[in-house]
């Protein structure tokens, strides 16, 4: 009769390179912190080994670090997005159409000379003024919470701030 062995192989997923290979026959089950264990051993011993042949380009790298590199058409400098059109100003039939931009209303508009028959669109109300957000992030994280602005503005293109 055979010994039931069972053997644990670590790949790496881009290039199918083993990284490493583990064997276990033992009484009792296997569970799956053991093969998390040894399939960590196994990457472990892989980057061990490979520092040793090739140093990496950025320095010694810890092993609770991944280098990775951004995919050229996924770069920042390569983003281009269009900015969204413009709420305040635009024409409004009720309060739902400005709710595009943070606390703007609709109402008359205030160049109209006409006694009646003036059309709607979407304004700051009195004491307001329009402000317009963009927020474009840094090459280097940083949080724009940092530098005064509410999380919640952060979401708006256009917004009604108090003026006085």
């Amino acid at each position: 009769k055979s010994k039931s062995v069972v053997e644990i192989v670590t790949s790496d997923m881009v290039t199918g390179q083993e990284l490493g290979r583990t064997q276990w026959s033992g009484p009792g089950t296997l569970t799956l912190s053991s093969i998390s264990a040894a399939v960590n051993d196994n990457i472990n011993n892989y980057n061990k080994i490979k520092r040793k042949a090739s140093p990496a380009p950025y320095g010694p790298v810890p092993d609770d670090v991944e280098i990775f590199t951004v995919p050229e058409e996924h770069r920042e400098e390569n983003q281009h997005f269009t900015e969204p059109p413009s709420i305040i100003g635009s024409p409004c039939s009720s309060q739902y159409n400005c709710t595009g931009a943070l606390r703007a209303v609709c109402a008359r508009d205030n160049t109209c000379q006409r006694p009646f028959g003036c059309s709607f669109i979407c304004q700051c109300p009195p004491h307001y003024s329009k402000k317009t957000n963009h927020y474009k992030p840094k090459s280097s994280y940083s949080s724009p919470l940092r530098y005064g602005r509410f999380k919640r503005s952060l979401s708006y293109y256009e917004e009604c701030i108090y003026d006085l």
